[in-house]
Parts: C-alpha cells; structure tokens; sequence
C-alpha cells in the first residue's frame, strides 16, 4: 500500500504540472502531458497484487465518468478513456482518466461506494 501511494503521488505531480485544462489547437498533446497508458501502467506496477479490471473509451467512457464522479469523493474529472485498477486488499478502486492519450486524473473511490453503487459484496 506504500508503493501505492508513493506511485500516486508522482502520478498527481505530474497531472497537475501538465496543465489538463483545454485542449491545444488541432487536438494535438501538449508536449508536457503525462501519457494515459504510462499513468495506468504505473499505478498497475505500484503494487503487486493490483489488476486492470476494464478499459472504457468513447461515449461509454463519458458516461461511466459521470457516474464515478458523482460518488464520494465528488469529482469533476472529464476523459474519453478511463481505466478501472483494483487490488484485492485495497480500500479503494482506482480510475486513471485520460483523453488525447493524456492522463487527465486519477480518481480513488472507496470500495464501500462501489458497494453501495452495485448492490453486491465486494
């Protein structure tokens, strides 16, 4: 769970130096943007026993942001990919947004809201 947040720290240093606000002219990355596959990639590593669960992209992606920001902790964290991660032993799930192949955020969401959201026993 160290690594973990060792690895989200980084991860947070760099999302808020690379400006996520609005896109560059054309659609093109800034050069300084934090790659999403990168990002996701990192928080996978950052511990052992942690999964990538689901990739969603497009519309879909937009929709499920709009449900995962609305739980707590409220967010406001916009992309057109979002990866779930998750390690058995985590009290949360993890979220790495991206759009244009940026990382945009990366949202933790207790896993007793998903709980709550799903109606199951995680």
């Amino acid at each position: 769970m160290i690594r973990l947040g060792a690895a989200l720290t980084t991860l947070f240093i760099l999302l808020g130096s690379a400006g996520a606000g609005a896109d560059p002219p054309g659609g093109l990355a800034p050069a300084a943007c934090p790659a999403w596959k990168t990002a996701v990639l990192a928080v996978r590593a950052s511990d052992p026993e942690a999964r990538l669960l689901e990739v969603v992209q497009g519309k879909a992606a937009s929709q499920f942001l709009d449900l995962v920001n609305a739980m707590p902790p409220v967010s406001h964290v916009g992309g057109d990919r979002v990866a779930v991660v998750f390690a058995p032993d985590a009290d949360a799930f993890l979220f790495v947004v991206g759009e244009h192949g940026c990382a945009t955020g990366i949202l933790q969401v207790p896993r007793q809201e998903i709980k709550k959201m799903a109606g199951v026993a995680i």
